[in-house]
């Protein structure tokens, strides 16, 4: 299996998320807010699945390495339990097996990448919360809210991060840095 095919999913996904966050990059029509969000949203959803399909696809990759020769059913327990876990505690598991440093949420890529994660969590499980005051109504969202200077909200904290024009393209920089951590701390490993 060659890796063009092995990772066919993810890096469609990531180019996905590449192509919507160049296009809401370069929209230059700012009254045209709608376009430029809904490329952004969708570069976050492109980005945020790109991972997910990638740390999925390594998981099926340790199957077939000698480097950790466990038997069929232990990997078929693993991608079945898998369907379960987060991202985080699949990175773990597969971390674990291999004997590299775990997750570290206080530092980057993990950090920015749970900002995406949680921003995606808001969209998809929108449950139509206004913030009345102004403001940054999830703490964690704050260096987000910083990079992109988004001090005093009039609508809602989504609408307003969703129209910078760069916020897609800081989701597909922060979505290549995990797939770099993965790359290197887990699949080279995988395939030494």
């Amino acid at each position: 299996m060659t890796k063009k095919v092995r990772y066919n999913m993810s890096m469609m996904l990531d180019v996905g998320c590449k192509n919507f966050a160049e296009t809401a990059l370069t929209e230059n029509d700012f009254n045209d807010r709608i376009n430029i969000s809904q490329k952004n949203m969708a570069a976050l959803i492109f980005g945020y699945t790109s991972i997910e399909a990638f740390i999925n696809e390594v998981i099926s990759i340790s199957e077939v390495s000698n480097k950790l020769s466990k038997p069929k059913e232990y990997f078929d327990s693993i991608i079945e339990l898998g369907k379960k876990l987060s991202i985080k505690d699949k990175y773990n598991l597969l971390a674990i097996l291999l004997d590299v440093e775990l997750w570290d949420s206080s530092s980057e890529p993990f950090q920015s990448f749970e900002i995406i994660q949680t921003i995606r969590n808001e969209v998809i499980h929108h449950k139509g919360n206004w913030h009345e005051h102004g403001g940054i109504p999830i703490k964690k969202l704050k260096p987000v809210f910083d990079k992109f200077k988004l001090k005093s909200l009039s609508t809602s904290w989504q609408s307003e991060l969703f129209l910078c024009n760069d916020f897609g393209a800081w989701i597909y920089e922060k979505s290549n840095a995990m797939r770099k951590q993965i790359h290197e701390k887990i699949l080279r490993k995988i395939e030494e």
